[in-house]
């Protein structure tokens, strides 16, 4: 069933790259490494509404589902990513537009765990900002397939786990 729906990502989904494309989605893709647009959404979303204890819960939220995520969950699962099975990519060589090399599992993609953690998380209580995280953040999760980092299924388990992390931290932590 998985390859299906990575054969299915790789043959529909995966636009045909080309290079005014690459330099926006590459760029995003790397802009979301370890969350750092998150963090940046984070600070003006708190610093707005001037919340030092949300700040403070949006970043131990988050720093929580990055170690769950690159920890134990990858760990158990150590799926070869896209490029690899490919080559696209020679070892050592640089990625472009900064791009980084990830050195965890494929499954499940960690860029999309946090985007959609941090979409539920930035848009709790404000369905206005909602309009503008949770399109970005699967935009993001979508970088992912173009770049060749993760496959179909690894992207769509990481946007489901991510809601469940932002729900759960919604539903328990107050935000």
């Amino acid at each position: 069933m998985l390859k299906k729906i990575d054969a299915f990502g790789d043959k529909y989904i995966t636009l045909k790259r080309n290079p005014k494309l690459d330099a926006v989605l590459f760029r995003l893709s790397h802009a979301a490494d370890h969350s750092l647009i998150w963090f940046v959404l984070g600070i003006v979303r708190f610093a707005i509404i001037q919340d030092i204890s949300d700040f403070a819960r949006f970043i131990i939220v988050m720093t929580a589902e990055s170690g769950l995520t690159n920890g134990p969950i990858k760990y158990a699962f150590r799926r070869t990513r896209p490029h690899e099975r490919e080559n696209t990519y020679k070892k050592g060589e640089k990625l472009p537009y900064g791009l980084r090399m990830p050195i965890t599992s494929s499954f499940p993609s960690g860029h999309a765990v946090s985007a959609m953690c941090a979409a539920c998380l930035l848009s709790s209580g404000n369905h206005l900002v909602a309009f503008f995280v949770f399109p970005l953040g699967l935009l993001i999760a979508y970088t992912r397939l173009y770049t060749r980092m993760h496959h179909l299924s690894d992207v769509l388990a990481g946007l489901a786990l991510g809601l469940l992390f932002g729900y759960l931290a919604t539903r328990f932590i107050v935000f």
